[in-house]
């Protein structure tokens, strides 16, 4: 399982403390709505990159049988050769 943590510079907004140190409730709630939606871009950067590239799995399966019938012919011929000019 993944871990988190408060401190993410890069996807995470200061939060401010008052004269006691204390935490600001506001930039505590805007932080982590902040996350939240760049969390979001993420998943349906994610979703878009699976639904753009989802043929892919068809594509190479097919490419690999075609692969493997053209191996299967030059098999044939090089056993017609072999067997035809001993």
């Amino acid at each position: 399982m993944a871990r988190t943590t408060l401190r993410d510079s890069e996807n995470n907004k200061l939060i401010s403390a008052d004269e006691n140190n204390k935490l600001l409730l506001s930039d505590v709630v805007s932080s982590v709505r902040f996350r939240i939606s760049k969390h979001l871009e993420f998943i349906t950067r994610d979703f878009e990159l699976i639904k753009n590239n989802i043929g892919y799995t068809e594509i190479i399966a097919e490419a690999l049988e075609r692969i493997k019938s053209r191996q299967d012919k030059i098999d044939e011929l090089e056993e017609f050769l072999r067997y035809s000019f001993k």
